[in-house]
Parts: structure tokens; C-alpha cells; sequence
């Protein structure tokens, strides 16, 4: 848990985030952890620890169309230019 948080804060700080997460943050981070480890493991979770909507799995080609055309929709406004090929 101490070699996590340590790697966490370095990512952080490299991004340009504060080194502490907040709780909202923190929340919805281990929100997302159950809902994955329940819809792409199979793992049981405690009711309420994960969203009621269901992760479904892409394939590799598409999670990269689905991220590439969500990046230009968010990017648009700043001019960001990336090869969809």
C-alpha cells in the first residue's frame, strides 16, 4: 500500500495534479474499481459498491476508435490534431 501511494503521488505531480487525491475523487476511483472488478473478473462485490450499469468489454481496435474519437470531441476547442489511422 506505501510502494502505491508513492507511485501514485509521482503520477500525479508529473501530470500536474496535487500529489493527494481528494475524497470525491478517491470515491469514484474505487466506484469504478469494483464495477471493473465485477464486470471484466467476475469477482462478487458487496451490493452498492459498484455502479448499476454494466462495463461491457471491447475489443482492442475498437476501445482505440471509442478513446481516439472521444480525445478529438474533447480536444477540438484546442486545436489538437491526431492521426485516427
Amino acid at each position: 500500500m506505501a510502494l502505491e501511494k508513492r507511485v501514485e503521488a509521482v503520477v500525479l505531480v508529473h501530470f500536474g495534479f496535487p500529489a493527494e487525491l481528494s475524497p470525491e475523487v478517491k470515491r469514484a476511483d474505487l466506484l469504478l474499481l469494483a464495477t471493473e472488478q465485477r464486470d471484466l473478473f467476475g469477482k462478487a462485490v458487496a451490493v452498492g459498491m459498484a455502479l448499476p450499469q454494466r462495463i461491457a468489454p471491447l475489443p482492442a481496435w475498437g476501445a482505440r476508435r471509442e478513446f481516439l474519437a472521444r480525445f478529438m470531441d474533447l480536444s477540438a476547442d484546442h486545436g489538437a490534431k491526431v492521426l485516427l489511422a
